[in-house]
């Protein structure tokens, strides 16, 4: 039986998760019932039709703009884009009826077995997140029956919700507009068929159109470097960025270190949404931020950051932010978005003193930072013209 873009879809969230997520994080995460049930002869579709039912008491809302459908409203590479253009209104909310998940339910229920088998989750972890996947699945099949879309638009990223809505988009052959979150890395190709998608490099639109899809890139905001003030940075204005790979002993010394060698203290961490870290895993010297809030609101209660490997380097940067890196914190041996390869963030090595070594690096004559703005500079005329092309015409103002 040839796959369908379902299974392939929970399949490859099983195999992401292996790469993006610690062993540690995917194999504590409760769940196991359901593998429990399986294990006594509890038959797989029953258990897929239970879990499927369980938005059938409340079904989610979907996000209607004009006949566009929207995974989330709020997310801010799409409401940006269509700001820009003038696409933008208040989306309607959206649910579509009992009856009608009930009937999705069951149309999509072989498959939905078919898709589990070919996920083989391992761990509980695994399969919390594919029937997570199976569950919004329905949901979004019964939300396009109900009223078919000119265009599914979501952020590309490995979210259930969002990954059933390509999936399901791409059943039902209606065109998926796709915005990616990294400012830096290249994802993968997505496990359904994309139409579009709005980027933010040049290497991310080439890469793009080098797999057949039409790419166009949005114009960046850029903020000029912010002045490294050693008096504010030691009083608690330094952040410190994680990814999901950060080891938490190691993070713990590091902390520590900087109290107890350069007294920076109050230092701001914001955590990886992957990461399940909590403010007893540091030192009184740090501040667990939310994850939740808005990273450009993180970035602007702080004068400059330290970090792991990780693409919100490049979302400081553009903030005006200046960054030192920090090897040694988690399992990654390399710094992987390229930026200390070019010389465009320094390194921090040792016991060095983080604000000395900023200043040395930002205030020093040698610091260029045109070819990292020169990679995000795009006209607007690109994002402008693709909108065009895949949104009703009627939505777009005249331009």
């Amino acid at each position: 039986m040839m796959d369908t873009h379902l299974a392939t879809t929970a399949r490859y969230l099983v195999e992401a998760a292996k790469s993006g997520i610690p062993e540690e994080s995917r194999t504590k995460t409760a769940h196991r019932y359901f593998r429990r049930l399986l294990s006594i002869g509890v038959p797989l579709s029953l258990l897929l039709a239970l879990r499927g039912v369980s938005h059938l008491r409340k079904p989610p809302r979907s996000n209607r703009l004009g006949s566009l459908l929207i995974e989330d409203h709020a997310s801010g590479p799409i409401a940006g884009s269509l700001k820009r253009n003038n696409a933008w209104a208040s989306p309607r909310k959206q649910s579509p009826g009992r009856l009608t998940m009930l009937a999705s339910l069951v149309k999509s229920l072989s498959g939905m077995t078919a898709a589990y088998r070919h996920a083989a989750p391992a761990t509980a972890f695994d399969v919390q997140r594919v029937l997570k996947l199976l569950s919004y699945y329905v949901f979004w099949h019964a939300v396009m029956r109900s009223d078919l879309p000119s265009v599914a638009a979501l952020v590309r990223t490995n979210s259930p919700r969002r990954l059933a809505l390509g999936a399901a988009a791409a059943e039902l052959g209606i065109p998926v507009l796709v915005w990616i979150v990294e400012r830096q890395s290249n994802r993968p190709p997505a496990p359904y068929p994309v139409d579009a998608q709005l980027c933010w490099s040049s290497k991310q639109s080439d890469f793009a159109a080098s797999l057949g899809i039409v790419a166009a890139r949005m114009p960046v905001p850029m903020k000029p470097l912010r002045t490294i003030d050693e008096t504010s940075l030691r009083t608690g204005k330094v952040g410190m960025l994680l990814n999901a790979r950060a080891d938490k002993k190691r993070l713990l010394d590091f902390l520590e270190g900087l109290d107890r060698n350069h007294a920076i203290r109050n230092i701001q961490v914001r955590p990886h949404p992957g990461s399940g870290m909590v403010q007893s895993d540091l030192p009184s010297v740090a501040v667990l931020r939310d994850w939740r809030q808005p990273l450009p609101d993180y970035l602007d209660s702080i004068y400059t950051a330290l970090s792991m490997t990780s693409s919100s380097m490049t979302d400081a940067l553009m903030h005006g932010v200046p960054v030192i890196y920090r090897r040694g914190l988690d399992d990654i041996d390399d710094e992987l978005t390229g930026l200390l390869a070019k010389g465009i963030i320094p390194e921090l090595r040792g016991d060095d003193d983080p604000i000395l070594r900023l200043k040395e690096h930002y205030q020093g004559q040698g610091f260029d930072i045109a070819s990292f703005s020169e990679e995000y500079t795009a006209d607007p005329g690109e994002e402008s013209q693709l909108l065009m092309r895949y949104l009703p015409r009627r939505q777009m103002a005249d331009r």
